[in-house]
């Protein structure tokens, strides 16, 4: 990449970049590619869509782009990263080697290494998220979301917290209770206390992997196109069952 590149010529090199590792990953499958390339969530989240919208919209200063490019660019490697090598390597690594969940010690090898990835899951499927914060509070306001960590607030509840009053972003909220389920269940055992893992290994609780993967998908749904439209002087598109009243309907609170 050259120092001195646009945001927009720095964006564009690295989207070709992925777009040629997704051809050479997927060079024996060009269904598959074509799909992804197509309607995939690497396609989907496509950085210098969301710079060029941002120009075109002229809602917020043109000063942040470059600082915003780079996170953006975080957070795309972070999606491949989880997407297109980890998630890849379960199959490869564990369940084409005969890993059966009924029968797991049948391979003690495989079962280890699916616990490593699992642990390899949680730690970056946290990282998207910290990644994602950051980028909507720099976004909205100009500085950094780690300055409004303190002792008695963390990230996560100023995140949630400045969301909240601001109408085109509150329906954000909804993500705040899988995140927290999330590190209840899983990141903070693993990565401050008892190992979860461990646990399973020993008889204890069995790690459900589609419970691994809600932080993930969470992440990949709905949030880009909203941000999108948002940066383009528009409002949210986008929603899900976790936005719905009881009523079945959308909550209007999530309604501009």
């Amino acid at each position: 990449m050259i120092g001195d590149a646009t945001p927009r010529q720095r964006a564009s090199r690295a989207e070709g970049l992925i777009s040629d590792a997704l051809r050479e990953k997927y060079s024996n499958s060009p269904e598959l590619l074509d799909t992804l390339t197509t309607h995939g969530p690497l396609s989907r989240w496509n950085v210098v869509d969301f710079l060029d919208a941002y120009v075109s919209g002229g809602v917020y200063p043109a000063d942040r782009l470059h600082r915003l490019a780079d996170m953006l660019l975080d957070i795309k490697l972070q999606l491949y990263f989880i997407l297109e090598v980890d998630l890849g390597c379960y199959n490869l690594l564990v369940h084409d080697r005969g890993y059966d969940k009924s029968e797991p010690l049948a391979h003690p090898h495989v079962y280890l290494t699916r616990l490593s990835l699992d642990q390899t899951l949680i730690g970056k499927s946290r990282v998207l998220w910290e990644r994602l914060m950051n980028l909507i509070y720099f976004l909205e306001t100009g500085e950094e979301l780690e300055s409004k960590r303190s002792r008695k607030r963390s990230k996560q509840t100023a995140f949630f917290e400045f969301v909240s009053k601001d109408p085109k972003l509150r329906f954000l909220e909804p993500y705040r209770q899988i995140i927290e389920q999330y590190d209840q269940s899983y990141r903070t055992p693993e990565y401050h206390k008892s190992s979860v893992l461990r646990s399973e290994l020993l008889g204890g609780r069995t790690v459900d992997a589609n419970d691994l993967l809600k932080l993930i998908n969470a992440a990949i749904n709905n949030i880009w196109e909203n941000l999108i439209s948002i940066v383009g002087g528009g409002k949210p598109v986008s929603f899900s069952e976790l936005h719905l009243s009881e009523s079945g309907e959308i909550d209007a609170k999530y309604l501009l």
